[in-house]
């Protein structure tokens, strides 16, 4: 049997067992050695100076023990006919084979705690607002978000969790802030929101806003002979285009094609941003790589993101993995996993699961004015919100990249209402990313990716043949 498992006396499960444990000789003498008295004064003393930790043991079966590993040295001799004791969060001792064991790593005991106290809290508003302010207290900001996003969805209209999560009253309707001010056309810079025109101003001298003018007068002219009626001005304006090489003239070039209705010039003007040498041209690659519309122009500028520029390309694809639409975070992860950088692991897996907010029109039943929809199906029980069809092919992988469904007009005398709707989206892309830069496989499981990702990057001690 690999699984031995010894409940603790009132004395061995008492949080102050381990100091015995410690001192070795204590229980045959009664007290502690004297050297040992002034270093646990010491740690008395000073008891934030070094974060209290918990043991996640890992088994090759998948399932874990987390506490505290009370015979490390089984690990660093590598004793494989031994077991490894573990001293279980409620203080019961289990005894497990060396070889059942695939890794062993660390977290902080107050993550551990969370885990634990969040599978036993009752679905209630009071039980998650007081779990939510415990996770306040010790610090867990992204565990306190989990049961704030659990409160709005039992109480839509709870002040206290939207405000803890950041959001805003828009109408009738709360939303994300930071999503508010970007819809509205505002861009965050150093805490605080300002028009991209605000932001240029800040960040380009003048001689370069004079130069970037300057060019952007020149591509405009260009822009409107190519689409004039003169045909042998037209392939004297494209060749001119053709020719550009000037850092400057990126943001002319941004200007005048990155919304081209056109899609060949928009092609030729991921060409010619492909020719200039400098960072200027990465962030205009990287958004058209993300947003344009025809799947041909996305790949081109996806595909002159190499070399030097991939390093500056690398966190505005990971800005892109927290998008609030799940089609520019599928892309995102696409274009990370070509990198292979090990680097954006934790970022990917933030983003194996994203929930996403729609507005749809249902009908006025209740006073409920947001809910959440999961992989069971969009809306209240009862209630169709999507066409059945349509949720189907998008739980099936038909529709990777979501769809827009238009309500049509409620029958005269039937009142609707609009209200938003929460999707958590599974996020094959950034699975796939995380599978080829690490060669492991947890599937969407976060907190399974997290686990073995803290003992993969700390170093944790793993048993002999392990994988």
């Amino acid at each position: 049997m690999p699984h031995r498992i010894a409940w603790p006396s009132p004395e061995t499960a008492h949080p102050a067992a381990p100091l015995q444990k410690i001192s070795g000789n204590s229980s045959r003498e009664g007290s502690l050695p004297p050297g040992l008295w002034c270093g646990l004064l010491v740690w008395l003393i000073l008891p934030a100076a070094q974060p209290a930790m918990a043991d996640v043991v890992r088994l090759h079966s998948g399932g874990e023990i987390r506490g505290e590993v009370l015979n490390r040295q089984v690990f660093r001799e590598q004793h494989a006919e031994e077991t490894v004791e573990v001293r279980t969060l409620s203080g019961a001792v289990i005894s497990v084979d060396y070889d059942a064991v695939r890794f062993v790593t660390q977290r902080p005991l107050e993550v551990e705690q969370y885990e634990t106290r969040a599978k036993l809290v009752e679905n209630t508003v009071e039980a998650r607002w007081e779990l939510a302010e415990w996770c306040r207290v010790n610090r867990l900001e992204e565990q306190r978000n989990e049961q704030l996003e659990q409160i709005v969805i039992l109480d839509p209209e709870h002040e206290k969790a939207h405000y803890g999560l950041g959001h805003t009253r828009n109408g009738d309707d709360w939303v994300d802030r930071d999503e508010l001010m970007q819809e509205q056309g505002y861009v965050k810079y150093k805490g605080r929101y300002i028009t991209p025109q605000e932001l240029e101003i800040i960040t380009k001298s003048e001689q370069q806003r004079e130069a970037e003018q300057e060019w952007y007068r020149t591509i405009r002219r260009l822009r409107s002979w190519i689409k004039g009626r003169s045909p042998k001005r037209s392939q004297m304006a494209l060749k001119e285009l053709k020719e550009i090489r000037h850092p400057d003239a990126v943001w002319g070039l941004a200007k005048n094609f990155s919304d081209e209705e056109n899609t060949q010039l928009r092609g030729l003007y991921i060409t010619v941003l492909g020719q200039i040498d400098g960072p200027g041209t990465v962030g205009p690659l990287v958004r058209q790589s993300l947003e344009d519309v025809d799947y041909e122009v996305r790949y081109a500028a996806l595909n002159e993101i190499t070399g030097e520029r991939i390093e500056p390309a690398l966190p505005l694809y990971v800005d892109g993995l927290r998008h609030r639409d799940n089609a520019i975070v599928r892309r995102s992860a696409a274009a990370i996993g070509r990198f292979g950088d090990e680097r954006v692991v934790p970022d990917l897996i933030s983003a194996l699961v994203t929930t996403h907010r729609y507005r749809i029109l249902v009908p006025d039943r209740s006073a409920t004015t947001s809910f959440r929809a999961d992989a069971s199906g969009f809306g209240n029980p009862g209630e169709v919100v999507i066409p059945p069809e349509v949720d189907g092919m998008i739980r099936s992988g038909q529709l990777p990249y979501g769809a827009i469904v238009n309500q049509v007009t409620p029958p005269a005398g039937r009142k609707m209402r609009k209200v938003t709707i929460k999707y958590d989206h599974q996020n094959a892309e950034a699975l796939e990313a995380l599978q080829k830069i690490t060669g492991q496989s947890h599937g969407y499981s976060e907190r399974d990716w997290r686990v073995w990702w803290a003992a993969s990057s700390s170093g944790a001690l793993k048993p002999a043949g392990s994988s």
